[in-house]
């Protein structure tokens, strides 16, 4: 069907917008926390170890291109165990999405609605969420090429406005302590910032337009990606300095504050900040569209993506008491959940190596 057919342009754009919505709030707070000013090294050495994520990931999706992430899981591992290590990735791939509903609610509870409940700014957007999701593939798609678009002019925007803010002495010194804390902080950014490029994999290679293109487009928006994650976090701390910096929530919001264009718009960092939300919605939306085709591949039903959605949103709602209870938690137990999810794609890159091998001497 159309609606199940996507070009690798649309595609590759899903990958930037899954990498920069689940590095903003909690994923600059943590890498920023855990290596001081020394944060863009982190953001550097992740990149570079993310690489393996990458050629991982087209290891997998070029295996059996007519099937999605969770039908590999059973032809490579069998049925049994491939359905326990199925259900196992939703889980926790649920719990990514309560942490970005959340995430979203909150950032807009505390900037912009201080006397709306999140419950009601969740539910608004839970219902945006579905109508997407029931739309098909195809739509999200769109939507996401069409955000991503906008959300790169806004940071181009900000870049230029935070300019004449940028000391470049706030950067220094360079690892003073070392390289011990880089390389915690690039572990943070990898466990929490590199893991949704496995999400792509619940789209079979086969809905592509023009397969063939689509190792490029990725490496291309792969590392745009890190390039705005690098200079998100460059300019965070040239503005701010380590200490305001690692004691904010949203230091990427403060840093929008200093802005010097537009005087004539008030408030201009609330407008800028539309892009945080592009992405964390699509975040949210795309998690409920993978755990809603790994239950049921070529669904027709549009009852499963109202109950996925309805379980983000009551999480969300009900999991965390406050910012710091979340904070706490994602700090400090997230990265353990999110390697156990890192094993699995490991096991399942490793089984389908195994299996190509195991083919190719059959054939020969």
């Amino acid at each position: 069907m159309k609606k199940d057919k996507i070009n690798c342009l649309q595609f590759s754009s899903m990958l930037s917008m899954l990498l920069v919505a689940s590095f903003l709030g909690i994923g600059t707070f943590s890498v920023i926390k855990a290596a001081g000013v020394d944060a863009y090294i982190s953001i550097i050495i992740a990149a570079i170890a993310g690489s393996f994520i990458l050629l991982s990931f087209f290891v997998i999706y070029d295996y059996e291109p007519e099937l999605n992430v969770a039908e590999k899981f059973k032809k490579v591992f069998g049925k049994p165990f491939g359905t326990i290590l199925n259900y196992l990735c939703l889980g926790l791939i649920l719990f990514m999405g309560i942490s970005a509903m959340f995430n979203l609610t909150t950032f807009i509870t505390s900037q912009f609605l201080k006397a709306t409940p999140p419950f009601l700014i969740g539910l608004g957007f839970a219902f945006l969420i579905i109508l997407v999701n029931i739309k098909g593939i195809e739509t999200l798609s769109r939507t996401c090429l069409i955000l991503f678009t906008l959300c790169v002019i806004l940071f181009l925007i900000s870049i230029i406005g935070l300019f004449p803010e940028f000391d470049i002495g706030n950067l220094k010194p360079c690892l003073e302590y070392g390289f011990k804390r880089p390389l915690i902080g690039a572990l943070y950014n990898f466990l929490f910032n590199l893991m949704p490029i496995y999400l792509l994999l619940i789209v079979p290679k086969n809905n592509l337009v023009k397969p063939e293109k689509y190792r490029k487009y990725m490496w291309i928006f792969y590392i745009l990606s890190f390039l705005i994650k690098f200079t998100l976090v460059v300019i965070t701390l040239g503005v701010l300095g380590i200490h305001l910096a690692s004691i904010y929530q949203y230091p990427e919001y403060m840093v929008l504050k200093r802005i010097q264009i537009f005087t004539f718009i008030d408030r201009i960092e609330n407008v800028i900040t539309i892009q945080w939300l592009f992405g964390l919605f699509f975040n949210i939306s795309f998690v409920v569209y993978y755990i809603t085709n790994s239950i049921k591949q070529n669904h027709k039903s549009k009852l499963l993506p109202i109950i996925i959605t309805i379980l983000i949103f009551l999480g969300s709602v009900y999991l965390f008491k406050n910012n710091t209870d979340f904070n706490n938690f994602t700090y400090n137990k997230v990265p353990y959940m999110r390697a156990i999810l890192l094993f699995i794609y490991i096991l399942l890159f490793i089984g389908v190596l195994i299996k190509k091998k195991f083919n190719k001497k059959v054939n020969s």
